[in-house]
């Protein structure tokens, strides 16, 4: 039987270059053993420090007639 994943659900994000190399440094400062880490760390960190954000407002564009 194999065993259980840590972290069973997996998700495939996109970053520009810029923030692949802030998410480097931030790993390397920490030392946090890949990416993967340094993200998960991350999202707990801002879900923890923040509120729900409210529903935006949706803004209407008007056409004159």
């Amino acid at each position: 039987m194999p065993r259980p994943l840590k972290f069973p659900t997996k998700v495939l994000i996109g970053f520009d270059d810029e923030t692949i190399k802030a998410l480097d440094m931030y790993r390397r400062k920490n030392d946090l053993p890949n990416r993967s880490e340094a993200v998960r760390q991350l999202v707990e960190r801002g879900l923890a420090s923040k509120p729900e954000p409210t529903k935006p407002h949706r803004t209407v564009k008007r056409t004159e007639a």
